[in-house]
């Protein structure tokens, strides 16, 4: 059955106002009050009842593409239809396209989804196979053109079952390709462990077979743990593991000894980790939960603390009035500034913050820096409750984009995708002049080749306008780009010199 917008009304307890950063965008999700958030409803399946927005991504158009869950027990011998979720929106919150669901006696989940260099949407999905209640899970890969519709979505998929109780969970595209982390088990027997492992991918999702054995390398002295998240400074790889670790690696998936302690830094006395991620001068931030409370904290590339951010190298708060909070996601805008989102005790709604890049709270954002959003209905309608945060990211304006998901009692007991979308500003577009530059890039538009007229160039870095790098490269003055999308780009020159520069070009 195609999921519809529950048409309920709903009242968010905003406890700021108006549409400065950290507000609520009214312009979004026209048609229900009040505006910035848009909900879907998922259709009840047999005994389990779960659907929420697991991963979102956006386009050059601010299109939004949403990646979710789907559970199904009502026969465990119905075979699977390889067919997660999948929801495309317009930039104000509406419809454009809904998978359709069917079949029953399985798991099936979109757990990443990515932008590729070359306009095409690259997802990571997980199908868990309990027929006959024998466990068997999957890999399965999917490529979407770049308006995220495929030419047949249902026959396009690739599964990779190379082994027994595999998943990949997150991915990254560098210059030297996509890599994906995850585990692996390589046999079914219950004394088999299970290993964390980087997996390489070709474009059009299937295994790279060059790389490791067989596409994949698995990492050995890790036994019974996973990656579940993966960064990279373009040169090197930085994963987080099930087992609180952070861990430096080689493009080849063996360990990078000189970092941390034989290559790992243990994250216990700080938080539990979800999320990596490496800012512009390299240093790594690692968000997650501590004692209840939204934490960050911050490695040198050395992989020692770096004391200089928030106290004595973290940040935490409670968000909200009492214990209970979960941090569940991080990005790092254009600015270095930091998002963390999550979700509020008792999972009542969601709590939004955005840090300085010293590791404070930016008191211009929310109410003192934190922005918390309470789900309920208006009088005489009971709560949503059990609302998750999963997923956050930022669009090429700046906003804010949150999904996740609720249980609605009240009018169709159903469970529900949270989309909401937050004002924020993009702080280096609006300050950035692009008059007057010393340095000439051209052709601009450009299609190929960018030819920067400076000799004596260090480093060349070009983003897109949500702050993603998404090319580097050292002492040249010839840049290939025609594996970027058509769009605005930022690219900052910074010379032996020590001097930058920063320009905007049009890739056509």
């Amino acid at each position: 059955m195609k999921k519809k917008l529950l048409l309920s009304t709903l009242l968010i307890i905003q406890l700021v106002n108006g549409q400065n950063d950290g507000s609520l965008d009214t312009n979004f999700g026209t048609g229900f009050s009040p505006e910035g958030i848009a909900l879907k409803s998922i259709t009840s399946y047999g005994e389990i009842n779960n659907g929420t927005g697991k991963f979102i991504i956006t386009n050059s158009t601010n299109n939004i593409y949403i990646g979710s869950l789907i559970e199904k027990r009502s026969s465990y011998s119905s075979p699977l239809n390889n067919n997660p979720g999948f929801h495309i929106c317009n930039s104000n919150g509406s419809t454009i396209n809904d998978d359709t669901f069917s079949g029953s006696g399985y798991t099936e989940e979109l757990f990443n989804m990515y932008s590729l260099s070359n306009g095409n949407i690259l997802t990571l999905e997980y199908r868990y196979d309990n027929s006959n209640f024998v466990n068997h899970s999957d890999i399965r890969t999917r490529i979407y053109d770049s308006n995220g519709l495929p030419d047949d979505i249902y026959n396009n998929a690739v599964t990779i079952n190379n082994g027994y109780n595999e998943a990949l969970f997150s991915l990254i595209e560098i210059s030297t390709g996509i890599f994906a982390c995850g585990h692996f088990k390589e046999m079914e027997w219950s004394g088999s462990p299970q290993k964390p492992m980087i997996a390489k991918l070709n474009t059009n999702g299937t295994l790279n077979t060059s790389y490791g054995n067989n596409g994949y390398a698995v990492l050995e002295g890790f036994n019974n743990s996973s990656f579940i998240d993966i960064t990279s400074n373009g040169t090197s790889l930085y994963v987080i593991t099930n087992t609180n670790k952070v861990i430096k690696l080689n493009l080849d998936g063996t360990i990078d000894t000189t970092f941390g302690s034989n290559g790992t830094f243990n994250t216990n006395s700080f938080l539990i980790p979800n999320k990596i991620k490496v800012q512009s001068d390299g240093k790594i931030l690692v968000s997650g939960t501590s004692n209840n409370n939204y934490s960050v904290f911050r490695l040198d590339q050395n992989g020692i603390i770096d004391t200089t951010f928030g106290t004595n190298g973290i940040f935490k708060t409670i968000v909200g009035s009492s214990p209970g909070n979960t941090c569940s996601d991080m990005e790092i805008m254009s600015n270095d500034k930091i998002l963390l989102s999550g979700n509020l005790a008792n999972n009542t709604g969601i709590g939004l913050l955005r840090l300085n890049p010293n590791g404070s709270l930016d008191t211009s954002f929310g109410t003192n820096g934190i922005t918390i959003s309470i789900f309920d209905y208006l009088s005489g309608f009971p709560d949503i409750t059990d609302v998750i945060v999963n997923d956050m990211t930022l669009k090429s304006d700046g906003k804010i984009l949150i999904t996740g998901g609720g249980k609605g009692y009240a009018p169709d007991n159903k469970n529900h995708i949270i989309l909401v979308q937050y004002n924020n500003t993009n702080e280096v577009l609006n300050s950035i002049s692009f008059e007057a530059q010393n340095i000439k890039l051209y052709p601009n538009p450009v299609s190929n080749t960018l030819t920067i007229t400076q000799q004596n160039i260090k480093n060349v870095t070009i983003t897109d306008l949500t702050g993603k790098t998404v090319l580097k490269q050292s002492t040249n003055n010839k840049i290939i780009v025609s594996s970027l999308q058509k769009g605005i780009y930022i690219v900052t020159i910074e010379t032996l010199d020590g001097k930058t520069e920063t320009q905007k070009i049009i890739k056509e």
